[in-house]
């Protein structure tokens, strides 16, 4: 079956034109009489969501190392020509291999950016992870920006935004001993409005460099605008 066999080898033959070590690399493939046969890196690890189900939350410094790994991958992947969507971020794709790196798993709902058409060819998605634009077929880069943030604050907080009662608070107002810095960068990501997020994984990783600086201080100007609303 001719349909088949174009879907069997779509995400094999993507993964075979991406080299980034979070990405599994594709062996070879090869096919005759009998089938398609893909030869693909040997994968041994424990998925980050078994690991917050094993071991509870994780600690923030842990976190952001896994998620400056994750923004490298998906910074790779939106500078292809043209820049690819992963949209379907999330800690059961992500493994953990026994060298401590990370192997991002599942690349069959990547879809190519075009900036021409109105919408995506695939509106899937995780809940609690995906965007609501994802859900109208009006993907973008942000869009994984936004999957990273609610990945981040699933491995912080060990609350599954896929599950009851489907609310995300503040990391700091379920532990108030994490970092307000990551409770600014996770906030950032996860906006409704795609133009109030992170615009580029760039963006993204310089402050997970340097979280301990954030949240920003208000100027002066600032503090007496914030004063004078609070009144």
């Amino acid at each position: 079956n001719p349909i088949v066999r174009d879907m069997f080898l779509q995400e094999a033959l993507m993964l075979e034109k991406m080299k980034h070590p979070a990405i599994p690399q594709i062996i070879d493939i090869f096919e005759d009489d009998e089938g398609i046969f893909i030869i693909r890196e040997w994968l041994e690890g424990m998925s980050l969501d078994s690991i917050v189900k094993d071991y509870g939350a994780q600690s923030a410094d842990m976190v952001i190392e896994w998620g400056k790994e994750l923004c490298g991958m998906l910074e790779y992947l939106h500078g292809m020509t043209p820049p690819h969507i992963y949209l379907d971020m999330k800690p059961s794709n992500v493994l953990l291999m026994s060298n401590q790196h990370l192997k991002v798993i599942d690349f069959g709902t990547v879809q190519e950016y075009d900036s021409i058409k109105n919408s995506d060819t695939c509106s899937l998605g995780t809940r609690g992870y995906a965007p609501p634009e994802q859900y109208i077929g009006r993907s973008d880069t942000r869009t994984d920006i936004y999957g990273l943030g609610m990945t981040l604050y699933h491995l912080v907080t060990g609350i599954n935004p896929n599950e009851p009662p489907y609310e995300v608070k503040p990391i700091c107002e379920i532990n108030p001993s994490l970092p307000k810095g990551l409770e600014y960068i996770i906030t950032k990501c996860i906006e409704i409005a795609p133009a109030k997020r992170y615009q580029n994984c760039t963006e993204l990783l310089r402050d997970l460099e340097r979280y301990k600086e954030l949240p920003p201080k208000l100027g002066l100007l600032q503090r007496i605008f914030r004063k004078n609303r609070a009144k």
